[in-house]
């Protein structure tokens, strides 16, 4: 179920952040790491990046969602703390916010696969026998399409195991067109540890 209210946001930017360990605009990502420790998700582009981190219970039931906003030059431009419900795939949640942070229009790339064509190959993924024909596909695929993140994210759910997506993630990752979308993708993986992998990979390849 969707998270159905966000009970309470409180943006901290003038805190003093010597007293009370807090961020503040300008700071540093290594002074946000110092904080906060070490995010749980990232997603880019070419204006700044992103971090999410879910920290302890506030409450019973509840988990502080926390979101720190990077400019171009990796200095804080803004900082969000939301307390949610706390549920079985909270993980997933935090990972698909709704308040269309830096998501173009539907529509707005121009050159990726169409619906038409997308169900093709997914088709043709989803009727291969073996991970090792899937990959092949993908690869094939890859070589000639330009790919949205959801895209992908929906041809990695194909694949039964993590290894096996991120091989596929990185015949894929070169063609993304949103990487600022990476959140998507990340929810394809069950593990903080591989959800970590696609990041990288994701980042190194579109650099």
């Amino acid at each position: 179920m969707l998270l159905l209210t966000l009970l309470l946001t409180v943006f901290s930017l003038n805190a003093t952040a010597a007293s009370r360990r807090t961020v503040e605009r300008g700071m540093t990502k290594q002074q946000v790491t110092d904080i906060l420790g070490k995010p749980k998700a990232a997603s880019f582009d070419q204006a700044g990046t992103r971090w999410e981190y879910i920290k302890g219970r506030l409450i019973d039931n509840y988990d502080i969602h926390i979101r720190v906003e990077f400019d171009a030059r990796d200095r804080v431009v803004n900082y969000q703390e939301t307390i949610i419900p706390r549920g079985d795939n909270r993980n997933a949640d935090i990972l698909v916010p709704d308040d269309g942070f830096r998501r173009p229009a539907p529509g707005f790339y121009a050159g990726c696969l169409s619906e038409e064509e997308f169900a093709i190959v997914s088709n043709s993924i989803t009727k291969a026998n073996f991970d090792d024909n899937k990959l092949a596909l993908v690869e094939v695929a890859s070589l000639r399409s330009l790919f949205t993140c959801r895209q992908c994210a929906r041809l990695l759910q194909l694949f039964s195991f993590s290894d096996a997506k991120l091989k596929a993630l990185r015949f894929m990752a070169r063609q993304i067109v949103d990487p600022q979308n990476a959140y998507d993708i990340y929810q394809a993986f069950t593990f903080d540890s591989d959800r970590d992998k696609a990041a990288r990979l994701i980042h190194d390849l579109q650099n």
